[in-house]
């Protein structure tokens, strides 16, 4: 099951968040050594655009260490006091099947801001 984390996002800023997967036990990181991750970001859940995070897997991939991110001109085209919804997930593919877990999701608020670069 995902961990839930909102996120506050400051408009025409950078956005890095970094987070720790854990394996069934809760205690030991994941090993995301052959796993690839992607995030997006939707206004709705039902939404039919998206944006799409910048992901890293943080070596070593055995520490289990997420980053995802977002550029100033990203977060500039978000609607400021409003509410997003994201989510992270993780997909590796062994005997020809393709393995997806959602690991974190939450809702984005977003604050004002008056000076972009």
């Amino acid at each position: 099951m995902a961990r839930n984390e909102d996120l506050t996002v400051e408009q025409n800023a950078d956005l890095s968040h970094s987070f720790y997967v854990y394996d069934t036990d809760g205690v030991t990181y994941k090993d995301l050594e052959s796993y690839t991750v992607n995030a997006e970001l939707k206004k709705r859940y039902n939404s039919a655009s998206s944006i799409s995070f910048d992901t890293e897997i943080v070596a070593p991939a055995n520490n289990g260490l997420i980053t995802i991110s977002l550029t100033n001109e990203q977060t500039a085209a978000l609607d400021w006091n409003d509410r997003y919804v994201y989510d992270v997930v993780i997909s590796t593919t062994t005997a020809n099947t393709t393995f997806v877990e959602r690991v974190l999701e939450g809702k984005i608020f977003v604050k004002a801001g008056v000076t972009s670069v």
